[in-house]
């Protein structure tokens, strides 16, 4: 038998015994406090977590599990990663084999699985959510393989849809036809599309390492601080610029200027349009513009644009010479109150009879205070529904013309008094002829001893004198002996033509083929006949028509 303890001894005993019951309190305590801490964590946190044991049944998931995953834990209780009601995607859209799921992969090697992305599929939303998972395997003292597995997982789906449509948007800008760049507060690119690298010549990585300044040669460095101020305070604008390629070609752009704050940082995005063809529209715009106005002006009719309420919105400069008013104070003013000096139309206006018959009118005018003759031409402007909104008023002056018509019809009465004595004249020559057969027939029967015979040479002699006087009354009634010369009657055909009809509404049409034989003819009578011609059909034609001229060679 052994010593029995002392008093002492017990007592110590006892305190040690009483001491480690108050340590395992204790520890059972912290234990507690430690379960609960990890149970509030496990079931508040937002990352998702989910136990599964050694055969991958899921054991436990927290809240925020059901929530990113779209079932309760329930639903997910002896499911496993292996399960084929499972529906997960790799970032490409590929399926994600459920064997190498990272929590079966734990289990499987024992290794810690980081960092994988896999969309599950979430039933409450049907789509799927995008998460990052961490597996890790865990052991009991002894053992060489995992017991259970815990994983986390994230949920990036928002993170993952930001990024998709980063790339989406990356995407379209590097395909827009428009140069984009990039640029931070110190005029320094931080990214440009595939649009400026092929519009400027640069690679991507060369026009990265370079600034605005070096393509842009409006943009002097020593100015940047003032521009770079302008686009803080504007936010967006768009200018016109320059830009220089690689090679030194120097072309113009649309610049659109944006402000943006963006992780902290500010930049200045800007879209650059190549608006070289536009701006050589704009030139060759400008210079018909200019050649417009200048054959405008250069017009010896008086045009102008009126209103319907005869107010000229627009004219020439001829209308200066017309009326001797400035062209700038014509405008605003009626046509009447210039041209008339009258306050109201005249009631021959052919502007007032327009905006009744919606179509050309045209008026010749006396006008007494400047002894001049004017003929008014008023066109119709019409919108595109066809409504009339404006008119075109054209003033000629055709004193000249009516001074022609004068002279034309004084010659017409001459040829009229020359025909009249030609006609005369041949009746007379038919007269003479008369005459004189008798006279050579009383000759022949009146003998020699007679004597009168001597009288009757005398009458003939007399009556060939007058009938030579009546030849050349003749010859005086047809314009003047005939001078002939060889040469063509084409071009005499149609300037006579163009010259009746110039102000007449007959059309003429000519048929005339360019190989037409030269005739021996005088050229004035041959006018003369032909504008008679032309004058007597145009006559037969009062409401106007139309004219054919036709030349052939012809044998006879």
């Amino acid at each position: 038998m052994g010593q029995k303890p002392t008093y002492d001894e017990l007592q110590q005993k006892i305190k040690e015994l009483e001491q480690e019951a108050f340590e395992r309190k204790l520890m059972e305590e912290a234990l507690r406090e430690s379960e609960k801490k990890h149970r509030i964590l496990f079931e508040t946190m937002a990352q998702g977590v989910v136990y599964q044991n050694a055969e991958g049944n899921i054991i436990s998931a927290n809240p925020a599990a059901e929530r990113i995953l779209g079932l309760s834990f329930d639903q997910m209780t002896g499911r496993t990663s292996r399960d084929s009601r499972w529906k997960s995607i790799h970032e490409d859209g590929s399926d994600f084999p459920q064997e190498t799921h990272p929590a079966m992969m734990a289990l499987k090697t024992g290794e810690q699985v980081k960092d994988t992305i896999m969309g599950v599929f979430n039933p409450k939303e049907e789509d799927f959510r995008w998460i990052k998972i961490n597996a890790v395997p865990q052991y009991r003292p002894g053992d060489s393989k995992p017991y259970q597995a815990y994983t986390t997982f994230d949920d990036i789906t928002d993170f993952k849809r930001a990024e998709q449509t980063l790339h989406f948007t990356q995407f379209s800008i590097d395909r827009s036809s428009d140069s984009a760049f990039w640029m931070d507060s110190n005029a320094r690119f931080v990214y440009v599309n595939e649009a400026a690298c092929r519009t400027l010549g640069y690679t991507r990585d060369e026009l990265i390492k370079m600034t605005v300044h070096d393509i842009n040669p409006d943009f002097a460095q020593e100015l940047w601080p003032d521009n770079w101020a302008e686009v803080k305070r504007r936010g967006s604008f768009v200018i016109e610029s320059h830009h220089r390629t690689k090679d030194g070609r120097i072309f113009p752009v649309e610049i659109s200027v944006n402000y943006l704050e963006f992780g902290g940082k500010e930049y200045n995005c800007t879209f650059a349009r190549d608006i070289s063809e536009r701006k050589q529209i704009e030139k060759a715009i400008q210079l018909s513009k200019r050649e417009w106005v200048a054959t405008f002006d250069a017009m010896s009719d008086w045009v102008s644009l009126i209103d319907l309420k005869y107010r000229i919105l627009r004219t020439n400069r001829s209308g200066e010479k017309f009326v001797g008013v400035p062209l700038g104070e014509m405008i605003g003013q009626t046509c009447y109150s210039l041209i008339h000096g009258i306050e109201e139309p005249i009631p021959e206006c052919p502007l007032q009879k327009m905006l009744q018959t919606h179509q050309r009118e045209v008026a010749d005018f006396h006008v007494q205070e400047c002894n001049r003759w004017l003929r008014i031409t008023v066109d119709p402007v019409k919108d595109e529904d066809g409504n009339l909104v404006k008119a075109v008023h054209i003033v000629r002056d055709i004193t000249g013309l009516k001074k022609m018509e004068d002279e034309r019809l004084k010659s017409m009465k001459l040829e009229s008094v020359g025909i009249l004595a030609g006609g005369i004249a041949h009746d007379f020559s038919n007269l003479l002829s008369v005459i004189m057969g008798n006279i050579s027939l009383a000759e022949d029967d009146l003998k020699p001893e007679v004597g009168v015979s001597e009288y009757l040479k005398e009458a003939e002699k007399a009556s060939l004198r007058a009938q030579e006087l009546t030849k050349q009354l003749i010859t005086f009634s047809q314009g003047g002996l005939p001078i002939k010369k060889i040469g063509p009657i084409g071009d005499l055909l149609k300037e006579s033509t163009k010259f009746v009809l110039s102000d007449s509404n007959v059309k003429y049409d000519f048929l005339i083929p360019h190989d037409l034989w030269l005739i021996d003819f005088d050229l004035d009578q041959m006018k003369h006949v032909v504008r008679n011609l032309i004058v007597n059909a145009v006559e037969s034609m009062p409401d106007g028509g139309s004219i054919k001229i036709k030349a052939e060679n012809f044998s006879i």
